[in-house]
């Protein structure tokens, strides 16, 4: 897995086990690194200096295009279904969504349905525990996910996802936390 260069952020390849731990580290840098900045920028001055850094920080918050949706759903039985409403999302403001997921160890499939519609597996897994990474973006006018592998239909409009369904053979346990990228 290879870093960047100024917050030792993790940066995936195709071929790297991605671990819930390095998604909670690299949040963690994060939240820390804006507070850091937030408390040096509110501990400049008063008056009108003041207001220029609660500003500043304002258009920072105002910068961050990641939304945390729903989640962690744990489920409380094997093979549940882990489910999203985003029945109350402008996705006209939503340039992607992707979310993590781990199925727990246990032999089978999962797949990601979106508005009750199928769009294919997220992962096939052999008795080992099964974890991912999944981006569902716009696609010309129908919708697409990559989780490893890619799958676009074009019957599914984007302006008009309101619900995300992963279900398949899991664990109960398995956990799925929904995320949003802002335009």
């Amino acid at each position: 897995m290879n870093k960047t260069a100024n917050f030792d952020l993790p940066q995936w390849e195709k071929s790297d086990f991605i671990q819930m731990d390095d998604f909670n580290a690299a949040f963690g840098k994060l939240d820390g690194a804006l507070k850091t900045q937030a408390d040096a920028l509110a501990g400049k001055a008063g008056g009108e200096d003041l207001a220029a850094v609660r500003q500043e920080i304002v258009e920072t918050r105002a910068a961050n295009c990641l939304v945390k949706l729903a989640g962690p759903i744990v489920t409380a039985a094997d093979n549940a279904e882990m489910n999203f409403d985003l029945s109350q999302v402008d996705m006209s403001k939503v340039a992607a969504l992707f979310f993590t997921f781990c199925a727990g160890q246990t032999n089978g499939t999962m797949t990601l349905a979106v508005n009750n519609t199928s769009l294919g597996t997220l992962c096939t897994h052999n008795w080992s525990t099964s974890a991912g990474f999944v981006w569902l973006v716009p696609f010309g006018n129908g919708v697409a996910f990559s989780s490893g592998g890619t799958a676009t239909n074009t019957d599914l409009k984007w302006a008009q996802i309101k619900k995300l369904t992963i279900s398949g053979t899991s664990y109960a346990g398995a956990t799925a936390t929904l995320f949003a990228v802002r335009k």
